[in-house]
């Protein structure tokens, strides 16, 4: 490490160590400090998590700041708030940002063609010269998500930037660009290039440079190359048994740096808090311009009552306060990190595990935080019974999940289509019996809805029952007649039949 970054990052770490005893000086004993501990062991207990962060601050006051459970199963080291996470879809208000300080440069505008910044990137569709900026940033350039990352097929170079823009000439836009809305990864990850090209440094060092160095985030980076081993965690998924295992592939791929990469920690994320709190001003210097800040915290396109996608951000409401959020999930890992303006308040969580939705948790916090109440975050009934069915039978299966159901409903969710995931995994996995088995037990607790029936015709066509599978599509036919799935798989099976 460079002897200015160390002097640097123990400058800093002497910084947070005091706030830390300065709030667990008046808030060790707080009944929130406890709930918190308690639901964050509860739900790693409950989703099978390894590790979990949290971290809260209000003003300049570190409220929380823990690191509970262990970096990866495979070994065990205790996690601490130091521990990097891969932040997946929380990278993109960082992009945002970095966009919108260009723009206060004078060196780019919103309002500026895609296009003009980068001529080699073409569509098939003709309309795809009226991308702007803007239309990337608020998800509304009708470029298509993205559909396989590559993971396992990692691109490490600075390359790779330019590489995907030319990856797109044989794509069509799923609208007229400004026209709809659809959550575009691909889309984000383009801005890399423009960054590049209007900044002159890569995506990476501008953001280094201009964003994490600015405001101490010491540790974090874009680039999975810089994770000290030291600090890094692994993500954990399930494997076709429902049992949990560190991830054989590890969600980098330098392409989907702007959307995705950025790997960081409790204590960084705080220090990123600190710059939203205070409205784009980290310690006197003015990181982001208070025009730029409030552009990009603003609704540009309303996604319903109090709701709507900013600059990067999404805005809602939660206690009648606006948050201003942004969630992510990839491979083995869930983060979120939201602020309320108003309240001068936010909350970070990372996992590395991308069961547990991460921002559901923070919501139940922030809810006990603002008016005293606790929400209920349920488990979901097939993560915690899901091994069962692999490994015993439907009896078995069926006789915990009425007891689940009739004495801990308080802790479960038996949500509409819970099962259905469950049902087509044991498809996948060829176990179709017990697939069929899940489907029907699905339609006894939820007779009104057409769609499990045609999952239980799923389920013996895929076990080659056809004249059965026929049968439960007729059903489904009959609670939807409008149903055009149904009846195209009943057409099939009945063509397929007159042909034996």
């Amino acid at each position: 490490m460079p002897v200015f970054k160390l002097i640097v990052t123990m400058k800093y770490k002497l910084f947070f160590v005091f706030a830390l005893v300065m709030a667990n000086h008046s808030f060790a004993q707080s009944p929130i400090i406890e709930f918190i501990d308690s639901l964050a062991l509860n739900k790693m207990k409950n989703f099978q998590v390894p590790g979990l962060a949290i971290g809260i601050i209000q003003n300049d006051t570190v409220l929380y700041a823990k690191g509970l459970g262990v970096k990866s199963i495979n070994d065990p080291e205790p996690l601490t708030q130091e521990s990097l996470f891969h932040m997946a879809s929380v990278s993109k208000p960082f992009t945002a940002t970095a966009l919108m300080q260009l723009e206060s440069q004078g060196k780019l505008e919103l309002k500026d063609k895609l296009f003009d910044w980068l001529p080699e990137f073409k569509m098939r569709d003709p309309e795809y010269k009226l991308i702007s900026l803007k239309h990337i940033l608020t998800h509304t350039s009708g470029i298509p998500d993205v559909v396989d990352y590559q993971w396992d097929k990692a691109e490490y170079d600075s390359g790779s930037a330019f590489r995907y823009v030319r990856s797109f000439s044989e794509s069509e836009l799923d609208f007229t660009p400004g026209t709809g809305f659809n959550y575009s990864n691909a889309a984000f990850d383009l801005l890399a290039a423009v960054i590049q090209k209007a900044s002159g440094q890569t995506f990476e060092d501008y953001l280094q440079d201009h964003i994490l160095g600015p405001t101490r985030m010491v540790n974090s980076t874009f680039l999975k190359k810089e994770v000290p081993p030291a600090l890094a965690t692994s993500p954990h998924v399930f494997d076709d048994k429902m049992r949990l295992i560190k991830s054989p592939v590890y969600p980098y791929n330098r392409r989907h740096a702007p959307s995705s990469t950025l790997h960081s920690n409790i204590d960084d994320i705080l220090q990123w808090a600190r710059l939203q709190l205070q409205e784009g001003n980290f310690d006197g210097k003015q990181i982001i311009s208070q025009s730029a800040f409030k552009a990009l915290t603003k609704i540009q396109k309303p996604l319903g009552e109090d709701r709507g996608i900013c600059l990067g951000w999404f805005q809602d409401k939660i206690n009648d306060e606006v948050i201003i959020k942004h969630s992510g999930g990839d491979e083995g890992y869930s983060a979120f990190f939201g602020f309320l303006p108003e309240k001068k308040l936010a909350i970070t969580i990372m996992a590395n595990n991308d069961l547990i939705i991460t921002e559901h948790l923070a919501t139940v916090i922030l809810h006990k935080i603002l008016n005293g109440k606790s929400l209920n975050y349920k488990t979901p009934i097939h993560i915690a019974l899901g091994h069962l069915i692999y490994e015993k039978d439907i009896t078995t299966f069926k006789e915990t999940y009425y007891a689940y159901k009739n004495q801990h409903a308080d802790a479960f969710g038996f949500g509409n289509g819970y099962l259905d995931g469950l049902g087509y995994q044991l498809l996948d996995d060829g176990m179709y019996e017990k697939a069929v088995d899940i489907f029907k037990l699905q339609v006894s607790e939820h007779p009104e809805e057409p769609g499990f029936y045609d999952s239980v015709g799923d389920g013996y066509r895929a076990w080659e029952r056809q004249k059965i599978a026929l049968n439960w599509y007729l059903k489904a036919n009959q609670k939807d007649p409008e149903g055009k799935m149904s009846k195209e798989k009943i057409d099939e099976i009945k063509i397929a039949l007159i042909k034996e």
